[in-house]
């Protein structure tokens, strides 16, 4: 049963991902923002796969074609362009520190050769 919440999650956020691009028929777009407005936690859930988004193509991580989407579509709005900005300097001014896993890793190997 879990399956089943992990697949229809997905197929939010692939739905949500063609939201932003644009790639939603007319129809389906003003369906979709009507649920999104009554629903905070779908809501919640496309802000987060927006977040995401923009990361991702802060950081070089989108493939051609969606980058190119993601320019064209999302990027048409100076709204949304000033997020990125926004999004990007944040980015870059954060330090670079290890991971938990990446240290807890390193503390667990050091122990090991000890022994």
């Amino acid at each position: 049963m879990e399956k089943d919440g992990v697949k229809s999650v997905k197929t939010k956020d692939k739905t949500l991902m063609q939201y932003l691009l644009g790639e939603l028929p007319e129809t389906e777009r003003d369906r979709l923002e009507d649920v999104v407005f009554a629903d905070h936690n779908l809501f919640e859930q496309l802000e987060a796969v927006e977040d995401e988004l923009i990361k991702s193509y802060i950081r070089g991580e989108l493939k051609t074609a969606e980058r190119q989407r993601f320019e064209k579509a999302y990027l048409s709005s100076p709204t949304r362009r000033q997020k990125v900005d926004q999004a990007a300097s944040l980015l870059a001014n954060l330090p670079a520190e290890p991971s938990l896993f990446s240290f807890v890793g390193q503390t667990l190997l050091s122990r090991l050769r000890s022994v």
